[in-house]
C-alpha cells in the first residue's frame, strides 16, 4: 500500500497539473482537471489524488 500524501504537497502537485494542462489545446486532463479542481486527493483518508498527482508524488518523493 502507498503512503498518504500530505495535503500541502497534494495541493501543490495538483496545481501543477492544472496549470500544466489548462495550457493544452486539447486534453482529456485538461477537462478532467477543470471539474476535479483538487477534490481528488482529499477524497480518502490515505490522501491518494487522481494518476496525475499518485504519479507526480511517487516519482518526485521516490514513494513506494
Amino acid at each position: 500500500m502507498k503512503n498518504p500524501i500530505p495535503n500541502k504537497i497534494a495541493a501543490e502537485i495538483c496545481e501543477e497539473m492544472q496549470n500544466y494542462y489548462s495550457e493544452k489545446r486539447f486534453s482529456y486532463w485538461k477537462l478532467f482537471c477543470y471539474f476535479c479542481r483538487g477534490k481528488c486527493y482529499g477524497a480518502n483518508e490515505l490522501n491518494r489524488g487522481c494518476k496525475l498527482v499518485n504519479r507526480t508524488y511517487d516519482e518526485k518523493y521516490k514513494n513506494s
